[in-house]
């Protein structure tokens, strides 16, 4: 059974972002790149299937296999050298595995699973790579966008149990 990390993302505005024509990027004179932050973000989808992104030297394939309703399911692939032996000889062979990435962007959900499998050394490369490849997408719209680790609530708790004299102040930090 796969196993899957969650992550939240969120969009900000790109606050010295490069004038780009207006044709190249869907916005209108003086409109508020928030309003349409998750409309800009589907249209990577709808545009990404089979395509090579280039992440720190190595091209990384997505095959959309889902696109409904701002719920997409895609691989994202990641070439290796496996060593392989024959007659006792060994030899280096490219493998491209690839993992499940479920983006779920509808409206005030915005959340990306991640399956745990040998395609990544863990989820949080796939999060690295995906967030630089949305991050170049996304600036044509003058926005940028973040994903981080989703909190478990019980960690919250724990954390609070470790004080049993109480605490003062919590201070929670939005980026935007």
């Amino acid at each position: 059974m796969a196993t899957y990390k969650v992550y939240n993302y969120f969009f900000g505005p790109i606050a010295e972002s490069p004038k780009l024509p207006l044709e190249n990027n869907l916005l209108k004179e003086g409109e508020d790149p928030m309003l349409r932050k998750q409309e800009f973000f589907q249209l990577f989808f709808d545009i990404s299937q089979g395509k090579a992104f280039t992440h720190i030297k190595t091209r990384h394939y997505i095959n959309i296999l889902m696109n409904e309703g701002n719920v997409v399911i895609f691989q994202i692939d990641n070439e290796k050298s496996i060593t392989l032996e024959e007659n006792f000889r060994k030899h280096q062979e490219k493998d491209r595995p690839s993992c499940i990435v479920i983006v779920d962007n509808r409206k005030d959900l915005q959340r990306i699973l991640i399956e745990n499998n040998h395609a990544f050394t863990n989820p949080d490369v796939v999060k690295n790579i995906l967030k630089n490849i949305f991050r170049r997408h996304m600036k044509s719209y003058s926005l940028y966008i973040d994903i981080r680790a989703a909190t478990n609530p019980r960690d919250f708790w724990d954390t609070v149990e470790k004080y049993p004299k109480g605490i003062k102040e919590v201070k929670f930090v939005f980026p935007y």
